[in-house]
């Protein structure tokens, strides 16, 4: 019987070892399927003990804020591509549906970070712009009036000459 090194591993073995749930590894997997060392196809798969090394690196990158992209593209200069092209139509063609939704996911996951920081800046100019109000109602309004108005009541006052 060969060392512990030369053992396969499985999935669920896998995602216990990175203490990461199932699903996420097979997401792992296939999205960065040319660089997971695998024996067999389908249910049989395994995966040798390299293919635990290349998860973690990817778990990692994801983890800290990378893109899909940016980690394929530090996965690709730290471990050679393992995994042999399929020749099946079939499969390609799901590989390239998958690449595509991917690539779209991404896409709109880039596309709403840039509305939050958008939003967050508007929000910024609003508050910064509410301050400048207040502090010009307060000029024109004598102090002990303007401490018992809000900031409605006080441009109210302003306009309707109250």
């Amino acid at each position: 019987m060969g060392n512990s090194e030369d053992r396969l591993l499985t999935i669920a073995e896998i995602a216990q070892e990175l203490k990461l749930p199932e699903s996420t590894v097979r997401y792992y997997r296939d999205r960065f399927a040319d660089f997971i060392p695998t024996v067999g196809r389908g249910r049989g798969r395994k995966y040798k003990p390299e293919a635990l090394e290349v998860l973690r690196f990817i778990a990692e990158g994801l983890r800290n804020d990378l893109t899909a992209t940016e980690v394929a593209e530090a996965v690709s200069r730290m471990f050679p591509i393992s995994a042999t092209p399929s020749t099946e139509p079939q499969q390609t063609a799901a590989a390239t549906q998958r690449e595509a939704f991917l690539a779209l996911v991404e896409a709109q996951g880039q596309a709403m970070r840039q509305v939050a920081a958008a939003l967050e800046r508007l929000q910024a100019a609003q508050e910064r712009r509410a301050d400048e109000l207040r502090e010009w109602l307060e000029k024109r309004l004598p102090e002990p009036q303007a401490k018992r108005m809000g900031l409605v009541a006080r441009v109210k006052a302003i306009l309707w000459g109250d």
